[in-house]
């Protein structure tokens, strides 16, 4: 496995993309009648063994390895098992999402990135890398009652955030100051897409550059842009319950109502 270095960490999600039709977790945790409140805590990310770096050190293909990190973490959790997936696996996926082209090389004119939402529709119809997703759907990033239902019931969440120049070198992501300009401005270093798959009081823990990266509430609400819950089929084990007590066939109603 990769360990973190802060002087080799490439970003790589482009601007949100908008679709009227993309399903909205607020019609899942209805407010009438109120949806039972989140749990308050939930930690899907300390027991899975460790994590890679999946290229991010030289490829601008964040969305791709969120996407592997949520399918190691859902793989881990029901059946024991980590399937890790090598780089040329990860670029194959890159090319596919993204239109990387092999021969251009890290850094080269099509290491460009990917939109999150082309990624989850890919996932959707396509599968990636043996697996299918059922469904997505957008969580309001501002809404912590919706961040917090989503990382307790499918084990994580798939954002997107605008990170400022500031917090290049850090290990964590903390409180901004109440003034966002300068080093602290949104997306003056860039975007960036990781899986979330912890919270407490105050603070979530995400999986990015290999590692486990805690970021603060205000950062959250601050930074991210796009947030979206991936109903995988891998969340749920053998006898037909995730981690969480979710249950498929409750799931596949869910959706088929939606």
């Amino acid at each position: 496995m990769t360990n973190d270095t802060r002087s080799n960490r490439k970003l790589g999600k482009l601007p949100k993309r908008e679709d009227p039709r993309t399903l909205k977790m607020a019609r899942y945790v209805k407010p009438v009648p109120p949806a039972p409140k989140p749990p308050a805590s939930a930690d899907w990310i300390t027991k899975v063994p460790s994590w890679d770096m999946y290229g991010n050190d030289q490829y601008g293909d964040c969305v791709i390895a969120a996407m592997a990190h949520i399918q190691n973490q859902a793989q881990f959790l029901t059946s024991g098992k980590f399937t890790d997936y090598n780089l040329t696996q990860i670029l194959s996926m890159y090319s596919a999402i993204g239109g990387y082209v092999p021969s251009d090389g890290p850094g080269g004119p099509s290491d460009q990135g990917c939109d999150m939402l082309t990624a989850l529709k890919y996932w959707k119809t396509s599968g990636f890398l043996g697996s299918k997703i059922l469904a997505y759907m957008e969580v309001d990033p501002q809404n912590a009652m919706q961040v917090e239902q989503a990382i307790a019931q499918f084990g994580s969440l798939f954002i997107g955030v605008n990170l400022p120049a500031a917090v290049e070198q850090f290990l964590s992501w903390p409180a901004p100051p109440a003034d966002l300009t300068g080093e602290w401005e949104p997306g003056s270093w860039g975007g960036h897409c990781v899986p979330p798959m912890d919270y407490t009081p105050g603070s979530q823990v995400c999986v990015s550059w290999g590692t486990k990266l805690p970021i603060a509430d205000p950062f959250f609400t601050a930074y991210c842009d796009e947030a979206y819950v991936v109903l995988f089929p891998g969340w749920v084990a053998a006898n037909g319950k995730s981690p969480s007590g979710l249950s498929l066939t409750q799931l596949q109603i869910d959706i088929a109502a939606l």
